[in-house]
């Protein structure tokens, strides 16, 4: 880590144990899958964040020791094959109810940038929208530019 990403900007996903000793910036939980509390505890420097798909996980987060929620899959993806996407309603109603900041992940693309941003998305995580692209430098300057020039919505 030393000649490439500095390690305060690295989230890891799954390892909270690693995360923490390594000094990451956080970890980002699967699901049901580890305690955010015990990793604070042991970590309280780590940003902590959990995946959630619907509302009722989502209330269930909103006074632990999650610092953010990942919200999706928002629409459909070929990371989750057969999956129907849950939809901009389905945001809007979790971004409404509770304070953490919301991600939206799951099929995103950069049109969708506005809808996301007004149904309340804190921010936007794509994996297949830049690891499949000809080009994935020009495909994540593609979604900044966007994002920037249509934040006001």
């Amino acid at each position: 880590m030393t000649n490439g990403i500095p390690k305060e900007k690295i989230i890891l996903n799954t390892w909270g144990k690693l995360a923490g000793e390594y000094q990451l910036k956080g970890v980002h939980l699967p699901t049901h899958q580890g305690s955010p509390q015990a990793i604070k505890q042991h970590y309280p420097f780590l940003k902590v964040g959990v995946s959630v798909h619907d509302l009722s996980e989502a209330i269930a987060y909103q006074n632990s020791a999650v610092d953010y929620l990942f919200f999706g899959n928002v629409y459909e993806t070929a990371c989750k094959p057969g999956l129907k996407g849950k939809g901009l309603t389905e945001l809007q109603k979790i971004t409404n109810t509770v304070s953490l900041p919301v991600m939206a992940i799951g099929g995103i693309q950069p049109a969708h940038l506005p809808g996301l941003i007004k149904a309340g998305a804190s921010g936007v995580a794509m994996m297949s929208g830049v690891i499949e692209a000809n080009d994935p430098v020009k495909a994540i300057k593609d979604y900044l530019s966007f994002y920037l020039q249509k934040k006001e919505v």
